[in-house]
């Protein structure tokens, strides 16, 4: 083997065909991962490999992935992989693209997206170990003009079969094109300082300057990093200048090409820098910056898990994940640092300086991976060329013969793993593995082709702790593994999930465990429990699909093996209409329905094995004639036998309807909320099932809110409205089902104990909220309710920082209750306004009685002009522990008959029977509303009509009363207040057409919001103006305009009355006005 080695090396040292013949092996040695593994990062860039692609297809260069590393190489050689993988495979490439672009984002947990994925990945590998392989070649070339054959040749050599570094450079990652790039731009810049000292041979120093700087460009272009180059750089120049080598005038001019060769080609090759290069470079130095102040994910090292591995962590892989030959040949070259001076001591210290300098670097980054060092590996294995080779005289001693012929060794003894290696001397990757984090997906790789061989694989379900590299090489289903996906799996990879799973096999490489399989035993006790309960004639219903459906639960006794019981999974994402339609089909001639669920509740969707929505609609219509006549729990899935045959339900097609104001509708299929009783610090699941009834669809985004009894939002999220499975609502089928995971909501640490309302608003392409229509055809306002909630106190009362309240207060206490803080009012308030007043409490003991408020709006003198008293808390102070914190909301109201002026805002606690002592807390500032209390001289229509108790419609003018299609009706309506409203309402105006349809329509405040309703003083008019436009395709005919009030948020119509007290239909006023259409 060494012999062969070594010819290799006399070969290459000959000539061309002895320079392929090396390109050639290392090119083959760079392909080892080709279909034994993919790491966890490999799937993600082949995503944004697809749309780099077709940003710049499409020459949408705002479209081009922005990231912080930036990898713009990694996605440039990806889309060419993408694009040769479709070139050699049309068809399934086409598939697999499209299933790819359809997806809004790419989630670690959707194992679907990943085998489309790993379709494209092996011709990206291809790319990259073709152009670090022709790197390799190039550095030769550069390091045999710095130092000659011998030591280039032992360098090149000792590259092409480093293990760690071959391991990374067939990845379609970034390190081992950072390394490539960077060692070609300090070799080519050491050859423009060496040129422009008239000793470098051939070319010319400008030339080689624009070159490093190009090298330097593509080294930021692949992983920010590469900015390292530009303060070596300048150190080198500085050096050169300071002792002599060069004058300052031509090294200004070096450094000048430099700059411009770099800067010019980095904008050049980096479309989204042509758009936007502020938001550009401030994503690069962003992320850059979170990474330096600290890791997001804890990293293995020294035995355990740390987000700060401390300085210690590089030097420490340099030592594992470097070669020993590298090693001791680059200690060797330290000598001569002191022996020699001249070229060859600023070469080395040239060489000396990246390799600690990097090192130092990446050390004050907070985030810190062992791949991160690679950079400093072409730098280390020049400095031991230039430690074995020697002179061009003794090129081919011992020692280069030896060093090449350990370095093959231990490349091929790493093989096919090149990532798993570690130093021998130091005891291989049997040691480092409890000191270092090891290999990057092999042990999933090898799992996959472990699974692969069973029968069913396609059919199998797997839990692992690393779903991408399992499912870009596993043709069943992969699931992250956690106590939900626990029971839905055959097998768990990586952890044991608990009680009932037993280890199958532990997957070795040469004696190295790298993952253990277990089995869900727990389906063979629940198949062996479902067979001796089921009847003859029953049948079992698994609300999820677990392992249970392919197992065979056998034959009751004193039956023919023909009456083996009959399992079923429901269809998936069906309506509550097709699914109760399927029930009936199924349980049909059925004596029994035995339900099986996971004993633990799945809470979220895992398309295409579970759905919450799918298992609440079942129990929903399974339930409505009774609940189950029996329930039995075995080894963690709950049995439910409810009789056949049963009186199902006719349920709605749909909860609720979202549109806008044009089509398509957006149907809700169902909601789930999990937990329905939650304590700080846990979250809120919501899933949601949606449908497109036509073609149409568009971008959405929902927010969800928990509100109180008052509407105060406590918690609230956000987000498009995207699937399960990554796929936007604008590449929705219609027809289809679609299940969601929304944005968890995260109770605060002091919210009150009590019941709450999660709802739901979505909101169009054009930031307008859709409206709501229930399954009657009412209209339900802009949010709908998905469910309510029980909030109970948290286990251990949170510490004040958790509250996360604005603004600290000191020394204010009422008795045990102290008042922490609270979130500053608006400084400059309107009469009439509403606003919320966030404070935070804390009960220093157990409060003996329910506190109340009292408010006092205190003038410039400190004399009170306004009090006003309500309850502390929903939550009874009498209930609260000590150390507790309580939030709470007061909405307060500048009440009309408070002057103008600066007020001090003071409030108070006080037990039954005590005094109240309130303390200032806030200034505010109220200016005046203009009002008007007198009705209009002449009011063309009067009326005298009441809605609600403090709401009258006194008359109104309309002009003209003749109109054509697509022309402007302007509408006035004169108010008149009895007090301010609780709730804001909305003015509707709508245009009736004589068939009853709807021909125009104007919903806004009054005033267009300047006057709304809650500000309304006793006796106040509100003059309120309209102009609503008739639809281009009114007919011809008399119309009529119906009037009203209605709450935005809920849909609900102020009740309105005429003067003998009569409730007009509908809520509505119809004006006897009619409008003529012609």
């Amino acid at each position: 083997m060494m012999r062969d080695a070594w010819g290799v090396l006399r070969v290459a040292g000959g000539g061309r065909r002895g320079w392929l013949a090396l390109g050639l092996v290392a090119f083959l040695l760079r392909l080892t991962a080709l279909g034994r593994y993919v790491t966890p990062d490999e799937p993600a860039w082949v995503y944004r490999a697809v749309r780099f692609g077709d940003a710049l297809a499409a020459g949408d260069w705002a479209a081009v992935p922005r990231t912080g590393h930036p990898g713009v190489t990694t996605m440039a050689l990806g889309a060419v992989g993408v694009a040769l993988r479709r070139w050699l495979n049309p068809t399934a490439g086409a598939t697999h693209l499209d299933a790819v672009r359809r997806l809004a984002w790419l989630a670690p947990e959707n194992g679907a997206a990943f085998q489309h994925l790993a379709f494209f990945l092996p011709a990206g590998r291809l790319l990259v170990a073709l152009v670090t392989t022709l790197g390799l070649l190039a550095l030769y070339r550069l390091a045999r003009r710095l130092w000659g054959r011998s030591v280039a040749l032992l360098a090149t050599l000792l590259l092409a079969f480093d293990p760690f570094l071959l391991g990374h450079s067939g990845l379609l990652h970034l390190d081992a094109l950072l390394a490539t790039a960077m060692t070609l731009s300090l070799l080519t810049f050491l050859l423009a300082l060496e040129g422009a000292t008239h000793r470098a041979e051939g070319g010319t120093p400008y030339r080689w300057a624009v070159v490093a700087g190009g090298l330097a460009a593509l080294a930021v272009l692949t992983k920010s990093p590469g900015l390292f180059l530009a303060p070596l750089v300048l150190l080198l120049g500085g050096v050169a200048w300071l002792t002599g080598r060069l004058p300052l005038a031509r090294l200004l001019a070096l450094l000048a090409l430099w700059g411009l060769a770099a800067g010019g080609l980095f904008v050049a090759l980096y479309p989204a820098m042509w758009v936007d290069p502020l938001g550009t470079l401030g994503t690069i130095f962003g992320i850059a910056g979170r990474h330096v102040a600290g890791a997001l994910r804890p990293i293995f090292f020294l035995g355990r898990q740390t987000f700060d591995p401390g300085p210690a962590f590089y030097p420490l892989v340099l030592l594992f994940r470097a070669s020993p030959v590298t090693l001791l040949g680059a200690a060797l070259a330290l000598p001569a640092l002191v022996r020699r001076g001249g070229t060859d001591r600023f070469h080395r210290l040239a060489l000396l300086t990246f390799v600690v300098g990097f090192t130092l670097f990446v050390t004050l980054v907070g985030k810190k991976h062992d791949r991160y060092l690679l950079p400093v590996f072409p730098p280390l294995a020049l400095l031991a060329g230039l430690g074995l080779g020697g002179a061009e005289a003794v090129r081919w001693r011992w020692k280069g013969k030896a060093a090449v012929g350990v370095q093959v060794a231990l490349a091929l003894l790493a093989l096919p793993y090149p990532l798993l290696y570690a130093n021998p001397l130091l005891g291989g990757p049997w040691v480092a593995r409890r000191l270092l984090p090891l290999g990057w997906g092999e042990g999933m790789g090898m799992a996959a082709r472990w699974l692969n061989g069973l029968p069913q694989a396609p059919a199998l379900t797997v839990a692992t702790t690393a779903v991408p590299p399992l499912a870009a090489s596993f043709v069943g289903t992969a699931l992250p593994l956690n106590e939900e996906t626990a029971p839905l799996a055959d097998y768990a990879l990586g952890a044991s999930p608990g009680p009932g799973w037993e280890p199958v096999t532990t997957l070795r490489w040469r004696g190295l465990p790298m993952v253990t399989v277990y089995a869900n035993d727990a389906v063979e006790v629940q198949a062996e429990a479902l067979g001796r309960l089921l009847g003859p004639n029953d049948l079992a219903l698994l609300v999820a699909e677990t392992p249970l459906v392919r197992h065979n639960l056998g034959t009751p006794s004193g039956t023919s093996p023909e009456a083996a019981p009959v399992v079923l999974t429901p269809p998936p994402a069906a309506d509550p209409v097709a699914l109760a339609r399927w029930l009936r089909e199924v349980t049909a001639g059925h004596d029994a329905l035995w339900l099986v669920a996971p004993e633990q509740e799945v809470r979220r969707p895992y398309p295409p094995v579970a759905s919450p929505v799918t298992a609440a609609w079942l129990r929903r219509l399974l339930e409505a004639d009774g609940p189950p006549t029996e329930r039995v729990v075995v080894a963690g899935a709950a049995l439910s036998r409810f009789p056949l045959p049963r009186a199902l339900p006719d349920p709605p097609a749909w909860e609720a309807r979202f549109q806008g104001s044009a089509p398509p509708a957006l149907l809700l299929g169902g909601a789930v909320v999990a937990p329905t009783v939650v304590a700080w610090p846990d979250a809120l699941e919501v899933t949601l099932r949606w449908q497109f009834p036509q073609p149409g669809a568009g971008a959405y985004r929902l927010h969800l809110a928990l509100e109180d009894a008052r509407r105060h939002r406590w918690a609230e999220g956000e987000g498009p409205l995207v699937s399960a499975t990554g796929v936007p609502a604008s590449a929705w089928e219609p027809g289809v089902g679609y299940d969601l995971l929304a944005p968890p909501l995260r109770p605060p640490a002091a919210l009150p104990p009590g019941t709450y309302t999660v709802t739901l608003s979505l909101y169009g392409a054009d930031g307008a909220r859709l409206g709501v229509w229930r399954d009657d055809g009412s209209f339900a306002g802009v949010r709908w309710p998905l469910g309510s909630v029980t909030v109970e106190p948290p286990a251990r009362p949170p510490a004040p920082e958790a509250a996360m309240i604005p603004r600290r207060l000191e020394g204010i206490a009422f008795g045990p209750l102290r008042l922490l803080g609270l979130a500053p009012p608006p400084e400059t308030l309107r009469s009439g306004d509403r606003f919320t007043l966030r404070l935070l409490w804390q009960a220093a003991g157990p409060p003996e009685a329910d506190y109340r408020l009292c408010w006092q709006w205190l003038d410039g003198a400190g004399s009170p002009r306004l009090t006003q008293t309500q309850p502390l808390s929903p939550y009874p102070a009498g209930r609260w522990r000590a150390g507790e914190l309580v939030e709470g909301r007061y909405d307060l109201w500048a009440d009309p008959a408070l002057p103008p002026g600066d007020y001090t805002l003071a409030v108070g606690a006080s037990a039954p029977g005590e005094p109240c002592r309130p303390r200032p807390i806030a200034h505010l500032r109220l200016e005046p509303r203009p009002r008007r209390f007198d009705l209009p001289a002449e009011i063309g229509h009067p009326l005298d009509l009441r809605l609600g108790d403090r709401v009258r419609l006194r008359g109104y003018d309309l002009a003209p009363t003749t109109v054509a299609p697509g022309g402007t009706l302007t509408l006035t309506l004169v108010w008149q207040a009895e007090g301010p409203t609780a709730l804001s309402y909305t003015v509707f105006v709508h245009l009736l057409g004589p068939d009853g349809r709807l021909y125009g329509q104007v919903d806004r405040l009054p005033n267009r919001g300047a006057d709304p309703t809650t500000s309304w003083a006793p006796g106040q008019v509100i003059v309120d103006g309209y102009r609503l436009s008739v639809a281009t395709d009114a007919p011809p005919g008399r119309y009529r305009l119906a009037v009203g009030l209605y709450d935005a948020e809920s849909g609900a119509r102020l009740p309105v009355t005429d003067a003998q007290g009569r409730r007009l239909p509908d809520d509505r006023v119809l004006l006897e006005t009619e409008v003529l259409v012609r």
